[in-house]
């Protein structure tokens, strides 16, 4: 059976690359902070293989949301994701674009990166998979916080991303 992984490539990217900051004391009050992109790129290169070898898969899709000022949903309500901080970690946009070099990626004007999910499995899945966010697969409990949909298409699909 075809397995396809719908990976929400915002989450893993900030995830990985917030990690990566690392703070330097000069002294007298004095503090630098810097991230390796190339460390990141391995490390985000390293947790999409374990998930995808973990979870059979021959196909990851990673999703990436359009700029936040460019949402949708912004028209709607112009305070949507306001409070959120606006202090991206340091090499966010690097991961994202290695993803965009050596992924299957989708982005789309105006959509979130769940928005480009729930379109793919809808149309491409025979069965959705959503699990929790931040979570480590190995650190998972055997069917713990995992959600099961039935599409009307074939194939198999993965979804790893946000559970709201």
């Amino acid at each position: 059976m075809n397995r396809t992984i719908l990976l929400d490539g915002d989450i893993v990217t900030y995830k990985i690359a917030s990690t990566q900051e690392n703070a330097v004391d000069w002294g007298d009050g004095v503090f630098t902070m810097y991230a390796d992109a190339e460390e990141g790129k391995q490390r985000l290169d390293d947790e999409i293989e374990s998930i995808r070898a973990t979870l059979e898969a021959n196909r990851v899709i990673v999703a990436l949301s359009c700029p936040r000022s460019e949402n949708w949903r912004r028209d709607v309500l112009p305070t949507y994701k306001a409070n959120r901080n606006d202090k991206a970690p340091m090499i966010l946009a690097a991961l994202k674009q290695h993803l965009r070099d050596k992924m299957e990626v989708w982005e789309r004007p105006t959509l979130e990166a769940d928005d480009i999910i729930g379109i793919i499995a809808t149309r491409d899945a025979g069965e959705e998979i959503a699990e929790p966010r931040f979570v480590p697969l190995d650190q998972r409990r055997e069917g713990a916080a995992v959600a099961r949909y039935h599409a009307p298409v074939e194939g198999e699909v993965v979804v790893i991303h946000s559970s709201r």
